[in-house]
């Protein structure tokens, strides 16, 4: 299993169980126990906790964390449509803007996209654009794509 098929497949079993990943902070994960992690999982009914996930507690969440698993809980809909949105954004953003990047690298420059949007609105728009029509194509078609909701 490849570790995008790993993600793919502990979200969908976070999502069943009703936990929200991000609650782990990181989660380094690597041949035999990914499988056992996944196995777990899926013996877990919904409403499951990450200490039973785990075999122990979470460290104590600070007042920022608690605030941003409010909203994830409050929302989980909007939480997964954003969380499966950011795992494709690398790879949209690449076949869009690679020579953009490549090009900024080989003059020794790094590259960003400071967007200010949502990953949904910005993976609308790289979606519809053709390979690398680059960055004043993707911040043309992002204006008229509505925020996040």
């Amino acid at each position: 299993m490849t570790s995008e098929e790993f993600i793919e497949a502990f979200d969908a079993e976070a999502e069943r169980l009703g936990l929200i990943p991000d609650r782990l902070g990181a989660l380094a994960m690597a041949g035999d126990g990914r499988d056992a992690l996944l196995q777990r999982m899926r013996a877990l009914k919904p409403g499951a906790r990450w200490a039973d996930v785990l075999g122990h507690p979470l460290r104590r969440l600070s007042r920022r964390e608690t605030r941003l698993m409010a909203e994830a809980t409050a929302n989980p809909e909007r939480y997964w449509r954003q969380r499966r949105a950011r795992r494709q954004l690398g790879r949209e953003i690449h076949r869009v803007m690679r020579h953009e990047i490549y090009a900024a690298f080989a003059r020794g420059h790094s590259w960003g996209l400071e967007h200010g949007r949502g990953p949904v609105a910005m993976l609308k728009a790289l979606r519809g654009l053709p390979d690398g029509a680059g960055s004043r194509a993707f911040l043309e078609a992002l204006r008229g794509i509505p925020d996040d909701e």
